[in-house]
């Protein structure tokens, strides 16, 4: 019999999208929304339980929402720093149950985060995640909907890239003063012409890191 691990979700490229399923270690789901719409339709956490999504190798569609306490942790290759868990098209992160949400992602190579909470003040932690744009949009965007809400974005041991002649900033900020973004041992590259490679409205603390 297959029994599920609470707050411990695993997703894989063999996994089955079933009812049935309880996205365990030896039961997985196969996309990243099936695993978020039973964490938030089935397992039912409280707000203070952090719920880790644990994405095996392969490449995986986007457009899902991560909301308040979502872990989304990808795989690596041992020994290296190599990203393996790939996020073929934009994320987006709000928090929506209650205030001062922490979402975090590690891992994870994703083509576009946008952080855009509508209603309650939002934290994302990014640990060894790779952010990619081949297009005028960022990387990594924060645009709260709300001007008066905080958002904070701490990356560590990240890299941003903006792969675009055509991207305007590889990573933005807009939406509200309350923005607050932290790079710790991260690089930003870009190959756009005449975009930045930071347009951020809010505050920054850089650490440690590189731009080119």
């Amino acid at each position: 019999s297959v029994t599920a691990t609470p707050f411990q979700i695993y997703v894989s490229p063999t996994g089955v999208d079933d009812p049935q399923s309880v996205g365990s270690i030896t039961a997985p789901f196969q996309t990243i929304p099936f695993a978020i719409g039973y964490i938030n339709d089935i397992l039912l956490p409280d707000a203070n339980t952090i719920v880790c999504i644990y994405v095996a190798p392969g490449s995986y569609d986007g457009g899902f929402t991560l909301t308040d306490n979502m872990c989304l942790i990808g795989a690596v290759v041992s020994g290296t720093n190599e990203n393996v868990t790939v996020i073929t098209t934009p994320i987006f992160v709000s928090g929506v149950l209650s205030n001062n949400a922490f979402i975090s992602m590690q891992n994870v190579s994703a083509r576009g985060i946008d952080v855009r909470p509508a209603f309650w003040n939002t934290s994302l932690q990014l640990d060894g995640c790779e952010l990619i744009t081949d297009n005028i949009l960022s990387a990594l965007t924060l645009n709260p909907f709300n001007a008066a809400l905080t958002l904070n974005v701490l990356a560590r041991g990240c890299t941003f890239y903006g792969n675009s002649p055509d991207t305007l900033a590889v990573i933005s900020g807009a939406g509200g003063e309350f923005n607050h973004l932290t790079l710790d041992n991260c690089e930003v590259i870009s190959d756009g012409v005449e975009g930045s490679l930071i347009s951020l409205i809010g505050s920054a603390t850089i650490i440690n890191s590189k731009f080119t």
